[in-house]
């Protein structure tokens, strides 16, 4: 700014991508006679299980994108070339992890600016664990070109829903936009109601979760199909 001159005017955009909350939801229904008879106090236990199943529906919905790869609302896929992030497959070392944070590293704000995108997380299925689990050891290297820099930097995150060989570099949510899951305002969890039987003796019990996943933005994120 020149001394005495005015603020130009700037725009934010985004990545356009969109999406809507959808509604999900189950009916449990426990007879008079399995209360009376529920010696393991299984009843008692079903809250408890339509959290866990919540959670598992929340897990769901977000590796289900990764794992798809879904078009992007630029007509690219997530995982592309035309992203850059979408490297040629190779197992976990050193070389090929470098050429993924190299990508990252190089990638462009939607405006077109420099952006500093970092990876944070390896992401793998359970075909690649103890890879991945051997890489990410410290070891002493008694000569500086055997040496591991990502020893100790990236944090490993074993996902069963990914089944195949594929492993991701993923930057941290909270430095540059990823995948978003949202909920209803107010019911951030899941909602469990009661309701006791009048014609037929027992208790149903109801539990509904109004949730929803997208990506929203593809710089976060570098795949490798693995080999």
């Amino acid at each position: 700014m020149r001394e005495n001159a005015e603020f130009t005017y700037g725009a934010m955009s985004d990545t356009g991508m969109t999406y809507r909350l959808q509604t999900y939801g189950r009916i449990i229904a426990i007879t008079r006679q399995a209360l009376i008879n529920d010696d393991k106090r299984l009843f008692s236990r079903v809250p408890q299980q339509f959290g866990f199943k919540a959670k598992d529906l929340e897990s769901d919905l977000v590796w289900g994108i990764i794992v798809s790869n879904p078009t992007m609302a630029d007509g690219f896929a997530l995982f592309s070339n035309q992203h850059g992030n979408l490297g040629a497959g190779a197992a976990i070392n050193v070389t090929s992890v470098a050429a993924g944070r190299q990508a990252m590293a190089t990638q462009k704000s939607a405006e077109g600016g420099f952006i500093t995108v970092r990876p944070a997380f390896l992401v793998v299925g359970p075909a690649k664990q103890t890879e991945a689990e051997q890489f990410l050891t410290a070891v002493a290297a008694a000569q500086p070109s055997n040496v591991n820099p990502f020893a100790g930097k990236l944090q490993l995150i074993v996902e069963p829903r990914i089944t195949d060989n594929s492993w991701y570099l993923v930057a941290d949510p909270s430095a540059i936009d990823t995948i978003e899951l949202s909920h209803l305002e107010g019911q951030e969890g899941v909602f469990i109601e009661t309701q006791a039987g009048f014609d037929v003796d027992g208790i149903k019990t109801k539990a509904r979760l109004d949730v929803g996943a997208a990506t929203i933005d593809f710089r976060g994120f570098y795949r490798n199909p693995g080999n």
